[in-house]
């Protein structure tokens, strides 16, 4: 909490000065539920008053033990780390998650505000208390006991994962093939045109991933009751709670379960009925912190030297790319169906450049834009690099796509023309007529 006056920001200053920083204890006893405490603040700050023998004018000492009283907080710390947190001050309540950690006696807890802005806060825990330090100079320290909310208490989070590999039955490595010829066109070791249980097998057996998801549905409206398997997820995210996956920091890409944290998460495209499945697109996200010091331009770099130089790479927006976020460095490759490269036509108002922009602005690298493809483009790659905010040399996001539109098109118009026979057939045999 932020007191913008001076003469309120003096007041939480006296508040912070006299509540316990707190020693020793024990690292025992921090998991369950803790609410904010608000008698002990106020009866601090009293005591303080008294001790140092300042004198503040009454109605400023009521206004800020009421605004104390008034804040209500209850914090759930999770076995393994979780955190989850309702907050309520001057009026406004909202949810959020986060994580938290103790080394001895001192307790570490992160969340992100109601801005979605990081905010940490550090204590200890003594005599069944947590004391947290103020967050800044002219914030309030918070002080919390063990909640007498039973229900809040009881809820539980989903276990979280172990880190893969998920199968027992992993080679000590995965060596894809080389393409005999034509174009570099995986995203690690993934390509469209593998098999569905070759993708399966790459992504279970990767150390990085926590969750392997299906979905049903991607490219068709309806399998008619067939149990198709279309996408494949899988990330290094925790699953949701059922009240987290309300909030913004849960992803569920609109067709898997809710996934919190995520840093690396895989997401594949399939076309084909059960067991006939082929890959048609392959997506990549990595999720860096400022502290893994990735500049934007050694991840250019590396993607240059694996799929050679690009048709296009630009920075911030450029009239042949659609949707281009700001500050993003984009990344096209874009081949023939011989495999050699398409460079983007110099006429900017031309068939051939309106061809070009076509193909090229089909797929998106971020798996949760709106996508296209066309049976008149072949091989695209793009890569989307996002810089940190307030420091754009380093990297906050790589979003990566590959895809064969041609393959895709007519590997969908297959797909769905397949579903409707299996469909008519299964309809014939339970003697119903099928609809025209």
């Amino acid at each position: 909490m932020t007191i913008r006056s001076n003469s309120r920001s003096l007041l939480w200053l006296l508040l912070a000065a006299i509540l316990p920083a707190g020693c020793g204890g024990s690292s025992s006893g921090a998991e369950g539920t803790w609410e904010l405490d608000n008698t002990a603040m106020v009866d601090a700050f009293e005591k303080r008053l008294e001790e140092s023998g300042a004198r503040l004018p009454p109605l400023a000492r009521q206004s800020l033990a009421q605004e104390v009283t008034d804040m209500d907080w209850t914090v759930t710390l999770h076995a393994g780390g979780p955190a989850s947190l309702k907050l309520n001050e001057r009026g406004q309540a909202f949810d959020t998650v986060g994580s938290w950690r103790m080394e001895g006696s001192a307790l570490t807890l992160e969340y992100h505000d109601r801005r979605d802005r990081l905010a940490v806060l550090t204590g200890t825990l003594t005599d069944g208390r947590i004391a947290f330090q103020p967050a800044h100079p002219d914030g309030v320290a918070i002080v919390l006991r063990p909640s007498r909310r039973a229900a809040l208490a009881q809820e539980e989070l989903p276990s979280i994962p172990d880190m893969g590999p998920l199968r027992a039955d992993c080679p000590s490595s995965l060596d894809m093939p080389e393409r005999a010829q034509g174009p570099v066109d995986d995203i690690q070791q993934m390509r469209p045109g593998m098999a569905f249980d070759d993708v399966l097998a790459i992504l279970e057996c990767r150390d990085d991933i926590r969750v392997v998801q299906t979905a049903p549905l991607f490219s068709i409206p309806e399998n008619f009751g067939v149990p198709t398997r279309q996408l494949i997820r899988a990330a290094d995210g925790i699953p949701c709670s059922a009240r987290e996956a309300r909030g913004e920091r849960c992803s569920a890409l609109g067709h898997f379960e809710p996934l919190r944290d995520i840093t690396r998460e895989y997401v594949v495209a399939f076309t084909g009925l059960p067991g006939e499945e082929v890959a048609r697109a392959v997506w990549r996200r990595r999720v860096y912190s400022e502290q893994d010091g990735q500049t934007v331009s050694m991840l250019a770099e590396t993607l240059i030297g694996k799929y050679g130089a690009p048709q296009l790479q630009a920075t911030g927006r450029h009239a042949r790319l659609n949707d281009v976020r700001d500050g993003a460095t984009n990344l096209v490759w874009l081949f023939n169906r011989e495999g050699h490269p398409v460079p983007p036509p110099t006429a900017q108002f031309s068939s051939a450049a309106l061809g070009w922009e076509t193909c090229v602005n089909g797929p998106k690298p971020d798996f949760a834009g709106r996508h296209g493809w066309n049976s008149g483009c072949h091989l695209t790659i793009r890569a989307e690099i996002l810089a940190q905010p307030g420091n754009s040399l380093i990297a906050r996001e790589l979003n990566m796509v590959v895809m064969n539109q041609r393959d895709f098109f007519h590997g969908g118009q297959q797909f769905q023309a397949a579903l409707r026979t299996l469909s008519d057939q299964r309809l014939r045999e339970q003697g119903r007529r099928p609809e025209l």
